[in-house]
């Protein structure tokens, strides 16, 4: 069911972030960025997604549900729709699939000590009718989703795929797409790749090639093309714990924990080059790491986020630090920095 403003005391905290900052454009500072917005928490926020134009947020908000966030204008942020009901549990991190129609969105079950995929469709959003998708225990394991559109003949109906990481023997799964979003298609179960269970933290994908944080085994790289007998091309072992990771182009960028950033030839995917590292003066715990065009961000949950220029990717170069009260997750657009923080709420600045 559709949660209304006017039945649920909690919502009235979100009277107050109507209106957030001015509708200026914003000013950079000299120390490169600068905060322009910022939405107080309802609930405890876990996840931002934004659609491809930037306009509307998807706040993953834990037992407040899933917040719809008016961004059209980011210096005045705008809670426009609480969506809960009674079975979601809390949310705790969502994904917007424009190709079929559906919001996946992660869900805990406290009680179980399980996890949940779940879909909605973007038309019945307020009745949030919902399909049991995939549960996962323990609740230590994370879904990861992400879309991948495989080019024909790779599928026989060239249909968008769903990934993510699920239960708790570390399987990459996925989901095809096509008129049901919710069957699976194949999997690969990395236990029987040599991978201890719980190592999967993130992943990205680019073309025909899906990109894993594995923890103390670094990154490996995985062929989504071969349909039925998946297998890891690639690999590298960083000197740290691999927790967070991005590609783009011929390099892929990696959250290192104490050993900050690394940076990856990986034009060769079956042998995988480091050619940079950046660490980050008392940083130890980087865990998230986002990437656009010559840029990208990592987060370390207690020392705030880095901004490097990868211009030059052999040679990456710090351009500012700042932070937040407990920063958990970053989304970056070419004019905006969201961070989501466990304890502001949605942080929005400028860079």
């Amino acid at each position: 069911m559709k949660l209304s403003l006017k039945l649920l005391p909690i919502l009235i905290i979100a009277l107050n972030i109507i209106s957030c900052g001015d509708r200026k454009s914003p000013v950079i500072s000299d120390e490169g960025y600068t905060i322009i917005a910022t939405l107080p928490p309802i609930g405890v926020f876990r996840h931002l997604f934004l659609s491809a134009d930037g306009g509307t947020g998807y706040l993953s908000a834990d037992y407040a549900g899933l917040l719809v966030v008016n961004l059209e204008n980011p210096s005045a942020p705008e809670v426009v729709e609480i969506l809960q009901n009674d079975f979601m549990g809390p949310v705790q991190s969502s994904y917007v699939s424009e190709a079929s129609g559906f919001v996946y969105v992660e869900t805990l079950d406290s009680y179980a000590y399980s996890k949940a995929l779940r879909a909605f469709h973007i038309d019945t959003l307020n009745s949030m009718t919902t399909t049991f998708i995939q549960t996962a225990s323990p609740p230590l394991i994370k879904f990861s989703v992400r879309e991948f559109i495989p080019e024909p003949p790779a599928l026989s109906k060239p249909d968008s795929i769903i990934l993510f990481i699920a239960d708790s023997n570390e399987e990459l799964k996925f989901l095809q797409m096509h008129l049901s979003p919710y069957t699976e298609y194949f999997y690969l179960p990395l236990y029987n790749e040599g991978y201890s269970q719980h190592t999967v933290h993130d992943f990205a994908v680019q073309d025909s090639f899906a990109y894993l944080a594995v923890d103390q085994y670094g990154m490996c790289i995985v062929d989504l093309n071969s349909y039925g007998s998946l297998n890891i091309i690639g690999s590298y072992d960083t000197e740290g714990f691999c927790r967070g990771i991005d590609v783009a182009g011929d390099y892929c960028f990696l959250a290192d924990r104490a050993w900050g950033l690394q940076v990856l030839d990986v034009s060769d995917p079956a042998s995988p080059q480091r050619i940079a590292n950046l660490r980050f003066d008392g940083a130890d715990d980087c865990e998230k790491v986002k990437a656009l065009d010559d840029r990208l961000v990592v987060l370390d949950k207690y020392d705030g986020l880095f901004a490097v220029n990868i211009a030059d990717p052999a040679n990456p170069q710090l351009l500012f630090n700042f932070d937040t009260i407990t920063p958990i997750d970053i989304t970056l657009t070419e004019e905006y920095i969201y961070v989501v923080d466990e304890d502001a709420g949605l942080v929005i600045a400028a860079w």
